[in-house]
């Protein structure tokens, strides 16, 4: 791969000015270089510097941990004359009041720590979470995005509660407006205006893009294929730049409403 690149760049400096086939030939393989060279990164390379960063042993290693720790458990103890004379075990009584920690007697003694606040949203039950979220605004923030006072902050996760909404929908409810925040309270207000404005925008969006493909595909003068291609792949790539978030503010948001029941009442705001 290198050296085919190599022998191209060879090329191309002796034979100045480059032909445009030479200078096509040189853009493919830059860019299978770099398809191949981001790949095998991230199959290879890119996976080792991780496990080494979080400290997974290599395979001589675990042999070693491995050795290490079956002599430990089968060397023999020293008999405790005491404890056999009493009939008692040795090891004493351990009682764990910690809900996050464990003690397996001996020398092995585990206490989960989450070292992000990633980690500690992964792997923390939602009550937990909720309760934590109560007193701490910054939690509270990582998770929906705004740092309300403590009164809102408690409407917010009752909402939540009531309607088994996830942190993802309470943010982009709070982006549409079907979930209003005020400096007293925090309350669902659905509005048909919105649902309608969107979907009457992407129509708009999409008669554009359809008009502007009408005139691609049929010009009044003869254009190249390729010119027709890439005119064709810049209106789908606008219009779903623009449908995603019309999508995901103004539509998306109402039938998470309607899903999780929140619109079963018949007098819902019109406005």
């Amino acid at each position: 791969m290198c050296g085919n690149l190599c022998d191209a760049l060879y090329l191309v400096g002796y034979s100045l000015p480059p032909t445009p086939k030479q200078l096509q030939a040189l853009v493919l393989l830059g860019g299978f270089w770099l398809i191949m060279a981001w790949m095998l990164n991230k199959l290879y390379i890119a996976s080792w510097y991780i496990a080494k960063q979080a400290g997974v042993p290599t395979a001589f290693r675990r042999r070693r941990l491995f050795a290490a720790a079956q002599s430990h458990f089968e060397t023999p103890k020293p008999h405790d004359k005491r404890a056999a004379f009493a009939d008692t075990p040795s090891a004493p009584v351990q009682i764990n009041f910690g809900g996050s920690q464990r003690n397996a007697s001996r020398d092995y003694y585990e206490y989960l720590v989450p070292n992000s606040l990633k980690l500690l949203l992964a792997w923390t039950s939602m009550a937990e979470l909720d309760r934590r979220a109560l007193d701490n605004p910054e939690l509270f923030k990582c998770r929906f995005g705004f740092a309300p006072p403590t009164t809102i902050r408690e409407q917010v996760i009752a909402i939540r509660r009531q309607y088994d909404f996830t942190d993802h929908q309470i943010r982009w409810l709070r982006y549409s407006g079907l979930l209003k925040i005020t400096a007293k309270e925090a309350k669902l207000a659905p509005s048909q205006l919105i649902f309608i404005a969107g979907w009457m925008l992407l129509l708009v969006v999409s008669l554009v893009c359809s008009s502007m493909l009408f005139r691609i595909s049929y010009p009044t003068t003869m254009i190249p294929a390729w010119k027709q291609m890439a005119g064709y792949l810049f209106i789908c790539g606008y219009w779903t730049m623009m449908a995603w978030p019309l999508g995901k503010l103004y539509l998306e948001p109402w039938y998470v409403l309607k899903r999780a029941g929140a619109l079963a009442a018949k007098n819902y705001p019109i406005s």
